[in-house]
């Protein structure tokens, strides 16, 4: 299990022919690599830093070390697991019955509440997380998420030029 003190770090699995696809982006405070705890040990995904970034490794006598001494550590953990999974399960959803434009606007709130910094109306996207990171988590290509924040700047759900991007989270809310 690794707990990210600092940075930003992308969670991928990567298909036997060589396809990326983002499960998650984490920042300070998230922690990964949990599903070592289950019946399956083989790795099925990998985790790459985007900037720079300082994990900590919580090995699995001192997680059910620290569960022991500190049960409401359990109670967080499992917490943590629920809500792992319902992303998950939105994300398939998402992926089976919506539309491009829906699961850009979905992953890009996501991300907004997740990283919850904001800059008035609009949350400033970190620089670190490029398009492709956005098609990969997406289910989408990159010269489709380009075509797509080109429109949405135009509409003024998304702000900023180049590789800044400004996401008007109302906006999206309402749409």
């Amino acid at each position: 299990l690794f707990l990210l003190k600092s940075g930003l770090v992308k969670v991928s699995y990567i298909s036997p022919d060589g396809d990326t696809k983002i499960l998650d982006i984490c920042e300070a405070n998230d922690i990964f690599g949990e599903l070592f705890l289950g019946d399956y040990r083989f790795r099925i995904g990998q985790a790459q830093a985007m900037t720079d970034s300082e994990v900590y490794l919580i090995s699995e006598r001192d997680l059910y070390s620290i569960i022991q001494h500190y049960p409401q550590v359990s109670i967080n953990f499992m917490r943590h697991l629920v809500n792992s999974h319902r992303r998950t399960m939105a994300r398939m959803h998402a992926l089976q019955h919506t539309d491009a434009k829906s699961r850009l606007l979905g992953i890009l709130l996501y991300l907004t509440r997740h990283m919850c910094c904001t800059e008035n109306q609009y949350f400033k996207l970190n620089p670190a997380i490029t398009q492709q990171d956005l098609a990969d988590i997406t289910g989408l290509n990159r010269s489709t998420v380009s075509s797509l924040i080109n429109k949405l700047r135009q509409d003024e759900v998304l702000g900023g030029s180049g590789r800044e991007l400004l996401v008007n989270t109302a906006m999206i809310e309402a749409l």
